[in-house]
């Protein structure tokens, strides 16, 4: 900083400005972001009971208000920061719930407070450091641009808090207090911006569907009509052509979608849960988050498609096409995958658990932060695969075959070092413990 403080002197406002949000403000963010994940990973189980009894204490005294007659049923929720989180007043968040007239109900208000200091304590210490960097553009950064930086903290906060609401609300919405209130046909959790931008985090719709008509709708693709954050659960969508929808959030739990074709869809943090998917097109399609969970898959062509994030927990593939399908991030926990083809599939940081992946050709794959404890590789072509930073010794590798593989730093027993046909440099990269270590 020394020779940048003459040049922070001779600075015009916007150069300062412009230099003070990708050197610092930018970057300050992100590292925040980092460590807040890593926090909330780490004390999930303590957060999310601290998000149920806030829930509790919501739909207690909407029972309560409903009973003297003061509340309608219940259509939105939402979780919101406001202005006195942008003026340093606040670490709190508003917990509100209305009628189907959202803001304009006349109704009195049904409000509790959702305390957030343990996720605002990252943010006003990378605040803090950065109001001090930006004394030393000497007068060219602003209170209002200060204003500003901190707006943006608030907003990484809420983003990373969504992120985790959206998997504690599933286990929030499961007490009684919550089943025991009025609602009404479609009721709609969000969180955001008091009175600004939000998002649905979670969203209930008990209204009796007509397979055809929904299919109908879906197959229009129409620009102008809203498919993302729909209920389409429980129904037979069957033979369907659903190519390049944008289907966002959408909960497809047990329908049938047999025989249809997703090719190129966009269909961000979708459900499938128990649905019936047996030769589904989905070359290409962006399944980025998406829920598989618990499903059985046959015979369906995912090459190409993005998986990364998704929960594959105890799901059951066979007979399908998973060419260069990206997993990065993806749970496979307990999963079975057989009879299928994954040349070039990415499991970067994918969870492998305890994983039957026997008898598949894997050629090209790429296991790099993979956790392979448990999982079962007999009788797979691992030719050419790359496995970096894994730990091999509880893996079950008889009669995998391997062959011009990328090898850097690798955990390995003993006994099947030989297996991996590997150069003497290669070696080198090798951890080799014996069975008992």
């Amino acid at each position: 900083m020394e020779k940048s403080g003459e040049r922070m002197v001779s600075m015009t406002r916007e150069e300062a400005l412009e230099h003070f949000e990708e050197e610092y403000v930018y970057k300050y963010y992100v590292q925040m972001d980092k460590r807040a994940e890593k926090y909330i990973e780490e004390n999930n189980e303590r957060l999310t009971l601290e998000f149920i009894e806030t829930f509790r204490s919501l739909c207690k005294k909407i029972k309560q208000m409903q009973i003297e007659g003061k509340k309608e049923k219940i259509a939105y929720i939402t979780f919101s920061f406001g202005i006195d989180n942008l003026l340093h007043n606040s670490h709190e968040y508003m917990v509100h719930a209305y009628g189907s007239e959202w803001f304009y109900e006349d109704s009195e208000e049904c409000k509790v407070m959702h305390d957030l200091s343990w996720l605002y304590e990252f943010m006003e210490d990378t605040y803090n450091q950065l109001v001090e960097i930006s004394k030393k553009y000497i007068g060219n950064i602003t209170s209002a641009d200060l204003k500003e930086v901190r707006k943006t903290g608030v907003i990484s906060c809420d983003v990373l808090f969504r992120k985790f609401a959206k998997k504690a609300i599933e286990k929030a919405v499961e007490i009684d207090e919550f089943k025991e209130i009025e609602k009404d046909e479609v009721l709609e959790i969000r969180n955001g911006e008091y009175k600004g931008y939000n998002e649905i985090i979670y969203k209930i719709d008990t209204g009796v569907k007509n397979s055809k008509d929904i299919k109908s709708w879906l197959e229009k693709k129409d620009d102008d009509e809203d498919y993302c954050n729909q209920i389409l659960c429980n129904l037979d969508l069957s033979n369907g052509d659903y190519k390049g929808i944008g289907a966002h959030h959408t909960d497809f739990s047990g329908s049938d979608l047999s025989n249809s074709d997703f090719e190129g869809a966009s269909l961000i943090d979708a459900r499938f849960n128990k649905a019936t998917i047996d030769n589904v097109n989905f070359k290409d399609a962006v399944l980025s988050e998406s829920n598989f969970s618990y499903t059985t898959i046959k015979n369906s062509n995912f090459d190409g498609a993005r998986l990364s994030r998704s929960n594959f927990i105890n799901s059951e593939l066979t007979g399908c096409n998973l060419v260069e399908a990206n997993f990065t991030g993806s749970n496979f926990q307990n999963g079975v995958i057989r009879d299928s083809v994954l040349k070039n599939a990415n499991f970067f940081e994918a969870d492998l658990e305890n994983a039957d992946f026997s008898n598949n050709d894997l050629q090209g794959a790429s296991f790099v932060d993979t956790n392979l404890k448990g999982a079962d590789f007999s009788g797979c072509n691992l030719e050419n695969a790359t496995l970096g930073l894994v730990n091999l010794t509880q893996a079950k590798l008889e009669g995998t075959k391997f062959g011009n593989n990328k090898i850097k730093k690798i955990k390995i027993l003993a006994c099947d070092v030989d297996k991996l046909n590997l150069s003497e440099e290669q070696k080198e990269e090798l951890i080799i413990v014996d069975r008992g270590e």
